[in-house]
């Protein structure tokens, strides 16, 4: 039984001292296939006014409407600190 308490009374220590998450903004970029998925999802930097995102593009509708030449295409996106694409 004492095991279990501890058990108990660790878990609750660590669920006190979590941190809340504030998140700024989300929004999905890009079509109907595959666009910066998996790692490259990472790639993301924040600059002085805006963010820039880039990694894969599947897509040739949605934000990537005529803009998908193949199987290899880099895209490159950059929104406002709102999350609205600017290009």
């Amino acid at each position: 039984m004492k095991p279990f308490l501890i058990l108990i009374f660790l878990f609750l220590v660590q669920v006190n001292f979590a941190q809340d998450i504030n998140i700024e903004w989300q929004n999905c970029f890009g079509g109907s296939e595959n666009d910066i998925t998996g790692n490259y999802s990472n790639s993301m930097i924040k600059i002085s006014d805006c963010y820039l995102i880039g990694g894969p593009s599947g897509s040739d509708d949605g934000d990537v409407a005529g803009g998908n030449h193949g199987p290899d295409d880099i895209w490159l996106i950059k929104p406002d600190n709102n999350g609205n694409l600017i290009w």
